[in-house]
């Protein structure tokens, strides 16, 4: 029986039962793809961060420029020059409790195309800079990395707590020697081509949090490091990449990471990212990519925007073939209503149910066949404006005349989550 059960899992991963999704992988009266909202390509560019100006403006802010949105995200102006400080781009934009703007700033120094041995020729600078006039001046530039510890954010992860402290969560990575050509490959219109390269090769990744409570005049580091351990099943370490976090309603901070284990770790602090508890599995099922976790302002809900994908996908060549998202009303220690923003050559689904926690989930070497229109999907970012939110991310036309990326931003009512 058992078998026939993961045989059918199975099946209605890959879309070949259409029935047994409504079964295995949402029930009947909750529709599993969200449809609603307006959808635009290439109306922000690049990965951006996102805030809403006095005024009502919404800048979407990349490097040193920004594009503005003055009708809720429908329509947006040209790119335009946006410099916090020369030779330095924000990662991350932030309206702080004292009415002004704050940025994350970073920039990377040393010898470009150095290949394996980068790290031995860069250096990373991150910084903050505030603005008290919307962004037309910026104060000077605190730098938080000092001694050059080389934490880098994902885009738009800086959060300040009720009690006033910034935290910015930061990864930094380590590589293992990996032989050329290291990656997984499917065929495409008959050619061998890579698929992917993360989770091929070994490496690790370790999250920690830069922490100010003077609204970012100094900075100091989290104790200790954050990384998967699986003691009990005896595997080991796993990464814990490209963190985010969310403060929950009894004052922990919440952070979810990226790992390969087939499943989102989450890790809680109870004294404001100080220190963080031993990582565990999230109950939602992803590949190695990002995440991102917001508060919806009406609801106090939680909710996510992440690639789910099952086992066998992951396995397959299909890491990023789909963006979910959830919502939790117990502070994430739930999921439900579950839906589909995009995919790629995998099915519709609301929240799959997570493999056991495996040492490896990584795509195999060769994964067979791959159709000439697979794309891929990730960095998915969120953003509220009144009534709506706003859900940006990349989407990846691999192969063919249209392989490329394609910046996406989905404007929907808010109550489609809950639809």
């Amino acid at each position: 029986m058992r078998n026939i059960h993961l045989a059918l899992r199975l099946l209605c991963h890959a879309g070949v039962l259409g029935g047994c999704l409504q079964v295995l992988c949402g029930s009947a009266s909750e529709p599993l793809e969200l449809t609603a909202g307006v959808t635009q390509v290439d109306v922000c560019g690049g990965w951006p961060s996102f805030v809403t100006l006095q005024d009502g403006t919404i800048l979407a802010v990349r490097g040193d420029r920004a594009r503005r949105s003055n009708d809720g995200g429908l329509t947006w102006s040209r790119p335009q020059p946006f410099v916090a400080h020369p030779e330095m781009g924000i990662k991350a934009i932030l309206r702080l409790s004292s009415g002004k703007l704050g940025v994350i700033l970073v920039r990377v120094d040393g010898i470009p195309n150095v290949g394996a041995d980068a790290e031995n020729f860069r250096s990373v600078t991150v910084a903050f800079a505030t603005s008290a006039d919307e962004g037309e001046s910026w104060s000077a530039a605190v730098a938080m990395n000092r001694y050059r510890t080389h934490g880098i954010p994902h885009v738009d992860t800086l959060i300040q707590t009720r009690s006033g402290r910034l935290i910015l969560p930061v990864r930094t990575s380590f590589t293992a020697s990996r032989p050329p050509g290291t990656g997984a490959y499917g065929l495409v219109d008959g050619k061998r081509r890579k698929i992917a390269g993360h989770t091929t090769y070994p490496e690790i990744d370790i999250a920690f949090c830069y922490l100010s409570d003077d609204e970012g005049l100094t900075w100091r580091k989290s104790r200790g490091y954050v990384f998967g351990w699986e003691r009990d099943s005896r595997l080991g370490c796993f990464p814990c990449d490209e963190p985010v976090v969310v403060e929950l309603q009894d004052g922990r901070i919440l952070m979810l990471c990226r790992t390969t284990i087939g499943q989102l770790y989450r890790v809680y602090s109870a004294d404001g990212g100080e220190n963080w508890g031993p990582p565990e599995p999230a109950g939602l099922a992803s590949a190695y990519a990002p995440c991102m976790i917001r508060r919806i302002p009406q609801t106090k809900d939680l909710v996510v925007v992440w690639n789910q994908a099952s086992h066998e996908e992951i396995r397959s060549g299909y890491e990023r073939n789909r963006l979910s998202v959830a919502i939790s009303q117990d502070e994430g220690r739930t999921w439900k209503q579950g839906k589909t923003l995009f995919r790629s050559h995998l099915p519709a689904v609301g929240l799959l149910p997570p493999s056991p926690v495996s040492g490896h989930v990584a795509i195999r070497a060769f994964v067979g066949e791959i159709p000439t229109d697979f794309a891929t999907a990730d960095y998915p970012n969120i953003h509220f404006h009144g009534d709506n939110i706003l859900v940006h991310y990349d989407r990846n036309p691999r192969f063919g005349p249209q392989a490329g990326a394609y910046w996406t931003l989905r404007v929907f009512p808010i109550t489609a989550l809950y639809k």
